[in-house]
């Protein structure tokens, strides 16, 4: 297996665990080695202390191709959004505190609260609870993930997918910081106010931070 990669997500999972973007075992992270292969954490793992050992290389149907030990129970969907999302190489599920709260709860994420906010947070899909490692959880997701780069898992988690892993990993950032501010005005007396849809849109289209995330349907 490609020790750079390997390395890469031993980083990016130590990140996540310190920075408390997932607890305990929960979360797995992949990496696309090929069109039609993918490195992705083994079953039980801590992502703050994944060794060489605690990935393996599977193909889109599932093989084991290199390692030992079983993959994630989650493997099912990365290979669907793969096998979906051609541009994905990068994907990311974890459990943030405050993003699994809103998960649980029937609050709306906002995507129009500042400009990280507005690129990233364009589009937020749901999906409805299924068993972890269940068919029906993977085809949801694959349903979904046409139509954007960050998933909430009712009662479950998030899941955030991008090009490159510093891109998914600022995605889940700002995903977590979104739902705190929308967990502590709840205790507060502060109301968000966010910019104008003309605003959001004029950003967007002008691409004045970065160029404008495209998916298969739904945008303008």
């Amino acid at each position: 297996m490609d020790k750079t990669i390997i390395s890469q997500l031993q980083a990016a999972g130590k990140y996540i665990f310190d920075s408390q973007l997932t607890w305990g075992t929960s979360g797995n992270l992949s990496c696309r080695l090929a069109v039609d292969h993918l490195i992705i954490t083994a079953s039980g793992t801590c992502l703050g202390k994944l060794g060489d050992a605690d990935f393996l290389e599977c193909d889109l149907h599932g093989n084991v191709i290199e390692g030992s030990g079983k993959p994630s129970v989650e493997l099912p969907f990365h290979r669907e959004i793969y096998l979906a999302r051609p541009d994905v190489n990068v994907i990311l599920h974890t459990s943030p505190f405050y993003a699994t709260l809103i998960a649980c709860s029937e609050i709306t994420i906002p995507n129009n609260l500042f400009i990280e906010c507005m690129y990233y947070l364009e589009r937020v899909e749901w999906v409805p609870y299924a068993h972890p490692g269940s068919q029906e959880l993977a085809s949801m997701i694959r349903n979904q993930i046409t139509h954007s780069n960050v998933l909430m898992l009712r009662n479950h988690g998030v899941v955030v997918v991008d090009e490159s892993l510093g891109e998914a990993l600022a995605a889940l950032n700002i995903l977590n910081i979104v739902c705190k501010m929308l967990v502590e005005t709840r205790r507060s007396e502060i109301t968000l106010k966010g910019i104008s849809p003309e605003q959001v849109q004029s950003f967007l289209e002008k691409e004045i931070y970065r160029p404008r995330r495209r998916f298969e349907s739904g945008d303008d």
